[in-house]
């Protein structure tokens, strides 16, 4: 019945020890969720004009990297794209091609995207510590038409960054 100061001590940290791994497992829990979203909702918009993606910066932003996945493909699980550098300038709502000839930058690898149903890009521009700069968008299941846009969160409109003020 009565516990020696040892005994209550030790039953003591014990407790404090298991309190702080769960919290500690909470804690990173929520940090990874966060990144995850993070992470894929940048302010980009995936569209296509028929015969090539485009990505629009919802955003002005100078842009000296970008770089665009293919995931779940036909080819295989990940396929980088394109991937070019530079200096560009964009405007909020201003477009690139992707693998095309965008002013300022330099394609360094270039492949044909195959926008299916289901099929995944991953896009990132610079790589910048304070800034969201990349986004993950999902092809809807009846496809992208010419002249639509596709925001992360999988809205299509017709005109990009319809949803930005």
């Amino acid at each position: 019945m009565f516990l020696s100061f040892r005994e209550r001590d030790s039953r003591s940290a014990k407790t404090l020890f298991r309190a702080a791994i769960c919290v500690a497992i909470m804690f990173l829990s929520l940090l990874i969720t966060g990144c995850e979203n993070y992470y894929h909702y940048g302010p980009y918009e995936l569209g296509y004009d028929g015969q090539h993606l485009l990505v629009a910066s919802c955003e002005a932003r100078n842009v000296t990297t970008v770089y665009v996945e293919e995931r779940g493909g036909r080819r295989g699980d990940r396929l980088l794209i394109w991937e070019a550098s530079g200096e560009a300038r964009l405007g909020a709502r201003d477009e690139m091609v992707v693998g095309g000839d965008n002013r300022g930058l330099a394609n360094e690898t270039v492949q044909d995207a195959d926008p299916q149903p289901g099929v995944r890009y991953f896009i990132s521009m610079n790589r910048e510590p304070d800034r969201i700069t990349s986004a993950l968008f999902e092809i809807p299941s009846d496809g992208i038409n010419e002249g639509s846009w596709v925001d992360p969160r999988g809205s299509v409109s017709t005109q990009p960054c319809a949803a930005k003020p």
